[in-house]
Formats: structure tokens, C-alpha cells, sequence
């Protein structure tokens, strides 16, 4: 394992062992918000990494990122504890490894399905029924369009890849013929 997952890890894990699941659904969503506003903000994300600032500029600029997005004093302090050990680029490592904490401890998951178009309700609903029985969670599914599929769809779920696509039944046609 990585050092930089390492460190994710026992960040995500300080934070998933000292919340409840709904002071944990909150802090997510306020991670992601600052996770985003750094990832988008060059300047910003200097002022945390750099040693050209000093801590007092990194304060400001918390306690306007705070104003700003309306932070609780938890999250501010885990993003002041962050940065302090200089792991700002750790924060979107950190959510990944807190959002799975999340979804485990709520026996949820998180579909995610490549289709040429989106499905209508009534295929979303069988879509979600059958990999609620195949998973024996309650699924979320994510849509991402790529009309390069041609047809079906590609669901990725907690580590599983199932293809029923054209595209990817072409290449095991493809790769079957030239085993010949």
C-alpha cells in the first residue's frame, strides 16, 4: 500500500470511528466541497502546499473557505489538521476511503453504469433490483453516457465489471477469432 494511502486511511478512519453516520454523511458532503474548491482553484491549493505561505495565510484562507461554504468547526478542524501536516492532497484519497467506510456501515452501494443512452425507469428499476439480489445491499447507480458502447451497458460495483455491451462482446468475438 502506498504511503499516501496509508496516511488516507487513518485519516478516514480517525474520522469514521470518532462520528455518528449522520455527522459522517454531513462531513462528506462538506469534504467534497472543499476537496472541489481546492481541486478547481490553482492559487488556493498553493496557499496549503507551498512553504512560500506562512500558517497565517493558510488560516485566513480556511476561515474564508469556511465562511464561504459554510463549514461545521469539525470539518474545519480536520481541514486545519490536514493541511497542518501538509496532506492537502491527501483530501480526495481521504473522501474515497470515507465514502466506502459510509457505504458499508449503511449496506449501500454504488453503481456505476456506462450506457450509449439512459435507461428508461422501467429498465433502471430491474437494473437495481437485480444487483440489489445479486449484492444483497441497496445500490445507487451512477450514470455515465458513452455512445462508443453502441448498445447495453457496463455496471462497475464494488469491484465488479459486468459487460453487457456490444462493444465489449465484439472484442471477446474479436479475441475468440484470433485465438483460432
Amino acid at each position: 500500500m502506498r504511503k499516501s494511502s496509508k496516511a488516507a486511511k487513518r485519516y478516514a478512519q480517525t474520522l469514521y470511528n470518532s462520528l455518528s453516520i449522520e455527522e459522517l454523511e454531513k462531513v462528506i458532503n462538506e469534504l467534497t466541497l472543499v476537496n472541489k474548491l481546492i481541486k478547481k482553484d490553482k492559487c488556493l491549493r498553493s496557499v496549503f502546499s507551498s512553504p512560500m505561505f506562512f500558517d497565517k495565510d493558510r488560516m485566513d484562507a480556511i476561515e474564508q473557505i469556511t465562511k464561504e461554504l459554510n463549514l461545521t468547526r469539525l470539518c474545519k478542524s480536520f481541514v486545519l489538521n490536514v493541511i497542518k501536516k501538509k496532506d492537502v492532497d491527501q483530501i480526495s484519497d481521504i473522501l474515497t476511503v470515507l465514502m466506502r467506510f459510509y457505504l458499508s456501515a449503511k449496506n449501500m452501494a454504488i453503481a456505476v453504469v456506462t450506457t450509449s443512452a439512459l435507461l428508461d425507469k422501467e429498465k433502471h428499476e430491474r437494473l437495481k433490483d437485480s444487483l440489489k439480489s445479486r449484492l444483497n445491499k441497496e445500490v445507487e447507480i451512477e450514470y455515465v453516457i458513452d455512445p462508443a458502447i453502441i448498445g447495453g451497458f457496463v455496471v462497475k460495483v464494488e469491484g465488479y465489471v459486468f459487460d453487457v455491451s456490444l462493444k465489449g462482446q465484439l472484442a471477446k468475438l474479436r479475441e475468440a477469432l484470433l485465438e483460432r
